[in-house]
């Protein structure tokens, strides 16, 4: 039935315990929703973290590559439940909640920059993040369920916003 469906007696009829045992622990349905909010974003920036501990061996675009794949990956596995999710994210009041996940997405970037010689590599993980989300948001509400094309498509932006000097490179990016 969509967002519209959702309320407390439906997710305590889908979890399988009764209403007064999901108000327990979330005193609303909009409690519950920032809790899944919360744990679609905690899995994202977990694959992202995993893609920065494994990519040292990598050579630069393969190791874009494989943060990309994660990203396009997490938005299309569940399109429905993303576009709720960009949607609840809007109505409730989750600045902090977003400014942590932002905050996090971007510490993991910046960290993969630096170690590859990007000077402001804040800077230009907060561009790319917002480039990256901007295009994988867009495929996901087009209703595109192919993770390699967008990736395809992704890949040479986020590369030429690099090699063009975003983030003011030191010399050239180091693979």
């Amino acid at each position: 039935g969509g967002l519209a469906a959702v309320n407390t007696n439906a997710i305590a009829a889908k979890a399988g315990i009764s209403v007064g045992s999901l108000y327990q622990y979330f005193p609303s349905k909009e409690a519950v929703l920032a809790e899944l909010l919360a744990r679609e974003r905690r899995s994202l920036c977990d694959g992202l973290e995993a893609v920065l501990e494994t990519c040292a061996g990598l050579d630069l675009r393969e190791a874009v590559q494989a943060f990309l794949k994660i990203a396009a990956a997490h938005q299309l596995a569940r399109p429905e439940l993303s576009r709720a999710l960009e949607y609840v994210e809007t109505m409730l009041t989750l600045e902090v909640q977003r400014g942590e996940t932002n905050a996090r997405i971007t510490g993991i970037l910046a960290a993969f920059l630096r170690g590859r010689g990007v000077e402001e590599a804040g800077r230009a993980a907060r561009d790319i993040a917002a480039m990256s989300r901007g295009l994988i948001d867009a495929a996901g509400l087009a209703g595109e369920r192919d993770e390699a094309a967008l990736v395809a498509r992704l890949h040479p932006a986020v590369m030429g916003y690099l090699k063009g000097g975003g983030g003011r490179v030191i010399g050239p990016v180091r693979a």
